[in-house]
């Protein structure tokens, strides 16, 4: 920086010296600028304006504006009333260039497993903080896909203290484990500016995190009637229960091949229309679906009440056996229908119930499924 002082007016016959001097401010001699310490003669023989040069040093600090200041004054062997130094300060104004620069440490793509922390890195890439200067950074995790609090916990704005001595900040962000299979969830983390406005500036402040999860799928699959397994869902299971179509299987993470067939068990017609009369029908239980039984079962039939009542039908056989060495197994559940007379006021209306099969020793695997078949009653009474 130079710096002019002046003859501003008057004029002079003899020699006399000024001194210019720096006094520190927020700026600091030796640190900032240069400090000065000059002699300047003016007289008869020396120019009327002469030049004091001050070093403004250069740092990689970021700092707000300094100031410092230059004095002028008389040697004293030249003091005099007829000689004063009109004005004798003047105040300088560092401008500091450096800017600092705060970022995200590391790839912009970061996979976790489920259950386990995010580490982050956020430090200061470019630029040093002067002493007693802090700078506040706000990071953040929000949802993408990921929900928060259920699948990583949730940060708005976290403020990371950036000072001289601290330039880097390491966060953990939990994720959760569960016990849910689900597919790759994801959630950001964020950077934003705090404090230090003009003089701070962020990169790679973004980060997206994918959620691995480690849970065996919970895979749903839907055992049907017809040979192709395609109708109305009867049940719902895991997939050690799988229950499909023959021939195809479910490639489960860790490398595991499940294929389980699905094997129905149930009535031969799902829907049955019996007339009432005096001797029992007799229904077959078989395999409808699937391989034959890996083993002999014990079943037990209940019957269901729809419309009909419980004076309309008697259940004779409510346990059953399916032996697996026969081809296929079968059974008989025997049914009665008793006929009654038609009362006054009565119509010739249809009446139903249900007959259901389970596993009364809870002993078949888990790939057998068992439907339930559905009986209209034909009201034949005469009147």
């Amino acid at each position: 920086l130079s710096v002019a002082v002046q003859l501003l007016f008057g004029e002079t016959d003899v020699d006399f010296s000024v001194i210019v001097t720096s006094s520190d401010m927020d700026a600091i001699g030796g640190e900032d600028f240069e400090a000065v310490d000059t002699t300047l003669t003016f007289g008869v023989q020396s120019p009327l304006t002469q030049t004091v040069v001050v070093t403004i040093l250069n740092d990689n600090e970021v700092e707000l504006s300094e100031l410092f200041r230059l004095r002028l004054r008389m040697e004293e062997s030249f003091i005099s009333n007829s000689i004063r130094p009109i004005p004798d300060t003047a105040d300088v104004l560092i401008q500091d260039n450096d800017r600092l620069v705060v970022g995200l440490d590391g790839s912009s793509e970061v996979m976790v497993e489920e259950g386990e922390s995010v580490e982050v890195t956020v430090r200061v890439l470019e630029g040093e903080l002067e002493e007693d200067t802090e700078l506040l950074v706000g990071l953040s995790a929000v949802s993408r896909t990921a929900l928060a609090e259920l699948d990583f916990q949730e940060m708005i704005n976290m403020q990371l203290v950036f000072s001289s001595d601290t330039s880097s900040r390491v966060v953990q962000i939990p994720t959760t484990e569960d016990e849910t299979f689900e597919e790759r969830e994801t959630f950001v983390i964020l950077l934003s500016l705090l404090s230090y406005p003009g003089v701070g500036s962020l990169a790679r402040y973004v980060v997206n995190v994918t959620i691995l999860d480690d849970d065996l799928p919970m895979l749903e699959f839907q055992c049907f009637q017809a040979a192709n397994c395609t109708g109305n869902p009867l049940v719902t299971q895991t997939p050690e229960a799988c229950c499909t179509t023959v021939g195809i299987s479910f490639q489960l993470q860790g490398g595991v091949d499940i294929c389980k067939p699905c094997i129905l068990v149930g009535f031969s017609e799902r829907v049955y229309s019996l007339r009432e009369r005096e001797r029992p029908h007799a229904l077959t239980v078989t395999v409808v679906q699937g391989n034959s039984l890996p083993q002999s079962l014990s079943l037990a039939v209940t019957a269901v009440l729809l419309t009909a009542s419980p004076s309309d039908f008697q259940l004779l056989t409510p346990e059953i056996a399916l032996l697996s060495d026969s081809d296929p197994p079968r059974a008989e559940v025997r049914i009665s229908l008793p006929q009654e007379s038609l009362e006054e006021n009565d119509d010739l209306s249809v009446e139903s119930f249900g007959l259901l099969l389970n596993d009364e020793l809870q002993l078949a695997p888990a790939n057998v499924f068992f439907q339930m078949s559905l009986v209209n009653i034909q009201d034949t009474g005469q009147g």
